[in-house]
């Protein structure tokens, strides 16, 4: 089976409601208005981490989330 490919542009999402949050992140509802799919972006907040713990992220490629609520 193939993995749908997401679009990785801002604008081609509509954030919802916020669904959850932690330390370093919020994690909300939003549309991906091109597949017209509803979907959780996690969106790291870069001012509350420490560099350590941004460059583990980017090097582990956790910093951009979708995952979709109708699989």
């Amino acid at each position: 089976m193939e993995r749908k490919k997401y679009p990785i542009r801002a604008q081609d999402y509509q954030l919802r409601e916020p669904v959850g949050q932690g330390v370093s992140a919020s994690v909300y509802r939003a549309l991906c208005i091109p597949l017209v799919e509803v979907v959780a972006i996690k969106i790291v907040d870069f001012e509350r981490n420490n560099s350590d713990l941004v460059s583990s992220s980017v090097a582990k490629f956790h910093l951009f989330l979708i995952y979709s609520f109708y699989r």
